[in-house]
């Protein structure tokens, strides 16, 4: 939760700038020491839906580039921006997959899952 928190000041340092208007117009890139890398990479996808944005990756420290802004968490660098892709209408995520399902052309793949297929599985969140 606590990198929970530092993702969301760098998000609303965004919308202060106008960049995005919402947490799901953003992606999220976190570069994390061993030890909190390990923790969060368990949440794999699922973790957008913790940070309540459209993406969000892990990576080691080691690969951070030097635009990466430091968080008041030792160990964690976030870099975010606003998202290229299209907007899924129904879930309002920005996917790259938008579009790709032919029934469906206006959904992401997701929600085209879970609309007309098993729908989806999580874990976590």
């Amino acid at each position: 939760m606590a990198v929970r928190d530092e993702v969301s000041k760098v998000l609303e340092g965004m919308r202060n700038a106008d960049q995005i208007g919402a947490g799901l117009e953003a992606e999220v890139d976190l570069y994390l020491d061993d030890e909190l890398l390990a923790a969060l990479s368990v949440f794999a996808d699922e973790l957008r839906f913790i940070f309540i944005t459209s993406e969000a990756r892990v990576h080691p420290a080691a690969q951070r580039p030097a635009e990466t802004q430091a968080s008041a968490l030792p160990g964690v660098w976030i870099a975010a921006r606003p998202s290229a892709h299209a907007k899924c209408p129904r879930c309002w995520h920005r996917r790259e997959d938008v579009g790709v399902n032919s029934d469906h052309p206006s959904l992401c793949g997701r929600c085209a899952e879970n609309v007309a297929g098993a729908g989806e599985v999580r874990q976590f969140a």
